[in-house]
């Protein structure tokens, strides 16, 4: 039966036309090829070469999914296990389409920009694969992800844009010398008003579709607190786009009547993330005024389509659960009831596992303080 088979593959199959290499056709380097390289493979000698690699190189940063989360230890130098002979600073990145997954450009910049080399050269590229027929364009691709154009990402987020055609082709960033001039930095205003609409869209996020039409976009503090350290009752004309994404590129100019909007439900999640991020902080931070305690909880609602959970934490002598989460966009817009204090929203969690448990922090003189009131 084997001779058969051996018999049957070599008068039948033909080769592999992927595998041929025209350095292997060369009859003076190899007389004896046909244009196809030897594939016999030796898989101890294979394994043995796969374990002395894994040893010179750095095994943490091949785990993609978690780029972010080991980029921002490196930054704060909290990386404690990580040996002291693999790199800190990059000359190439290759992300893949992970930040398809994690928050998309805004993730990228914050985290692996800060990471490269001090090199003309030195770059962090990616794609996008998750979503392609949803794009009308790069443009609003960039939107979407940062709320800037292509043109604005250097003198707003500090980066060299060397490619903006993520949808089709590729995106490429590269770094940008320190300090710049302040002709290549934006204006205050400008600052301001890019910062709110960041703090805003990830307070009240847009809605998602299915798969292929599915945008992942930043729907926690975390992912805006590298952008964002100041809060509280901020008056402004600018609103949140609560519709479906993609985000189109003329929201950007889109501006309502002033009005002071709510951000009270949020200040617990700062508080949580100010607290865990202290000795990272590069400038004072001033404390959030400290709310009344609340008892039980419940998840907030989203986009179905969406891997995430928020924590609703409220009085039910107040509201309801699913009152609250009906009136979040009204809350967040000025609505008085229920008042301050009586409630709050969680946005970062520690652990998600619905079938068992969820995890999430809370300060001790809240947790205190939510008990006495049970």
């Amino acid at each position: 039966m084997g001779l058969q088979i051996i018999t049957r593959i070599e008068s039948e199959c033909k080769p592999n036309i992927t595998l041929f290499g025209i350095k292997c056709e060369n009859p003076v380097c190899y007389p004896d090829r046909d244009g196809y390289s030897d594939l016999n493979l030796d898989m101890f000698d294979v394994v043995t070469h796969m374990i002395q690699f894994v040893r010179r190189n750095d095994p943490q940063t091949r785990d993609t999914m978690k780029t972010d989360q080991k980029l921002v230890k490196m930054q704060c130098k909290a990386d404690l296990a990580r040996p002291k002979h693999f790199p800190r600073k990059y000359t190439r990145m290759w992300l893949s389409n992970v930040p398809n997954y994690t928050h998309g450009l805004l993730n990228a910049i914050a985290y692996a920009i800060p990471q490269l080399e001090d090199d003309p050269q030195a770059a962090v590229a990616f794609n996008c694969m998750l979503n392609l027929p949803v794009w009308g364009g790069d443009e609003e691709y960039f939107h979407t992800y940062t709320l800037l154009l292509p043109e604005e990402i250097p003198h707003r987020l500090g980066c060299r844009l060397i490619s903006s055609r993520a949808v089709m082709v590729v995106d490429v960033l590269g770094t940008q010398h320190m300090p710049r001039p302040l002709s290549q930095l934006a204006i205050r205003d400008e600052l301001t008003t890019w910062l709110t609409r960041v703090l805003f869209n990830t307070f009240i996020p847009g809605l998602s579709k299915l798969r292929p039409h599915y945008v992942r976009c930043p729907h926690n503090l975390v992912a805006s607190f590298a952008l964002i350290l100041y809060f509280g009752g901020v008056v402004s004309d600018i609103a949140a786009d609560n519709d479906f994404w993609p985000i189109p590129v003329k929201e950007r100019l889109r501006r309502v009547p002033v009005r002071k909007v709510r951000t009270d439900p949020w200040l617990v999640d700062f508080e949580n993330i100010i607290a865990t991020a202290y000795h990272a902080n590069s400038f004072p931070i001033s404390s959030a005024p400290t709310s009344r305690g609340t008892r039980p909880t419940s998840r907030c609602g989203s986009s179905p389509y969406d891997p995430r959970t928020q924590l609703l934490f409220y009085k039910p002598s107040v509201a309801s659960a699913p009152r609250l989460i009906d009136d979040m966009h009204r809350i967040f817009e000025g609505k008085a009831q229920p008042p301050p204090g009586t409630f709050f929203v969680l946005t970062m969690q520690e652990y998600v596992q619905y079938q068992t448990r969820l995890g999430f922090k809370l300060s001790k003189a809240r947790v205190e303080r939510m008990k006495k009131e049970q």
